[in-house]
């Protein structure tokens, strides 16, 4: 009996494959394309988050081991090529992995209808006669939950399958990727994500970041602003330590003194803290009397000790430098000088 199932089969394929290779040899004598009208205007109108039934992108002889009824399933849109679409392919079954998977709703369709869930592990290139119809399309928040999902789960090579969206979904509290080092988002103003190096060494009133288990430091001395395109989301702190970080970065817990911080395109040198205050001098392009010269940051910088300036509540996006040991005592002695001077010359 089982010789006979078996013999059924391969003649079964072997007429599956047959009319399936006359059809494309007549389509290609014909000159037209594979694919028909509907399906062009389909895939024309095609965008990144939607989705659409299509039948698998399969050789024939695998495509004949599928049941009929399963050769067509939902996919969903991440970009568009010139022939094809790149997609995830949709299951009415739950994968193994949450975390590697996207959830979302296709309603009043067959078996799929209600929740439908696409496994970001594999990609699929769906080309135009495999495009059967539009179901539907994502949400503006279901897409960002999509791309912060793809984020994660990509390796940063593979960011060219993305919603081009990267720039709208990193947030305050991402933990983030860029050349083999780890950063913390403190900003993301004007969709320019900002931060700071994490570091396993901790530093002076640092802000402590779990990530896989290891405790990480945000070196609030080494901030950088980034190219959403060279980056990669591997995670997030807690939803409920968010505000901690904006009231951390904000008070300018992390300034000590010694530092030279810029606001607002001004440079400072930070000598005195206080609870809720920083007490700075202001440094200079110019030269006046009783000025300390300072070289930072390439330029010749000048700090009159006379001027004082106070903040009591630092912009989240100050950025901090540590001055070096030489420069602090070079600053602190001059600093002494004057003051010694300055107190001669009221007696």
């Amino acid at each position: 009996m089982s010789e006979k199932k078996g013999l059924m089969h391969s003649l079964g394929k072997f007429v599956f494959l047959v009319k399936r290779k006359i059809k494309k040899a007549r389509l290609k004598a014909s000159g037209k394309p594979q694919y028909t009208v509907n399906q062009l205007k389909i895939f024309q109108q095609l965008q990144p988050g939607d989705l659409i039934l299509g039948k698998m992108p399969m050789s024939d002889r695998k495509l004949y081991e599928v049941p009929d009824g399963h050769r067509h399933r939902p996919y969903l849109v991440l970009r568009k090529n010139k022939k094809t679409v790149t997609c995830l392919q949709g299951s009415h079954k739950q994968y193994s992995d949450d975390k590697e998977t996207f959830k979302t709703t296709i309603p009043n369709f067959g078996q799929y209808d209600g929740e439908s869930y696409f496994s970001t592990l594999e990609y699929y290139e769906i080309p135009i006669e495999n495009i059967n119809k539009l179901i539907g399309s994502l949400s503006e928040t279901q897409k960002q939950a999509l791309e912060r999902k793809l984020l994660i789960m990509e390796s940063a090579s593979r960011h060219v399958t993305h919603l081009d969206r990267m720039d709208q979904v990193i947030r305050i509290g991402d933990i983030i990727r860029s050349k083999n080092r780890l950063y913390l988002i403190t900003n993301d103003r004007d969709n320019i994500p900002k931060g700071y190096a994490l570091s396993e060494r901790k530093i002076r009133n640092s802000f402590a970041v779990t990530v896989d288990s290891v405790q990480y430091y945000a070196d609030l001395h080494d901030y950088k602003i980034f190219n959403p395109a060279e980056i990669q989301l591997t995670g997030a702190i807690p939803k409920n330590k968010i505000s901690d970080l904006h009231r951390f970065v904000s008070n300018g817990a992390f300034v000590g003194v010694g530092d030279i911080i810029n606001v607002k395109n001004q440079y400072y040198y930070v000598f005195k803290t206080l609870k809720n205050e920083v007490q700075v001098y202001p440094l200079s392009d110019r030269q006046s009397a009783n000025t300390i010269k300072v070289n930072f940051s390439k330029k010749e910088l000048y700090l009159n000790p006379r001027k004082i300036v106070r903040f009591s509540d630092l912009r989240r996006d100050v950025v901090v430098y540590r001055a070096n040991e030489k420069m602090r005592k070079y600053i602190n002695i001059n600093r002494k000088k004057i003051a010694v001077e300055e107190k001669k010359k009221t007696l």
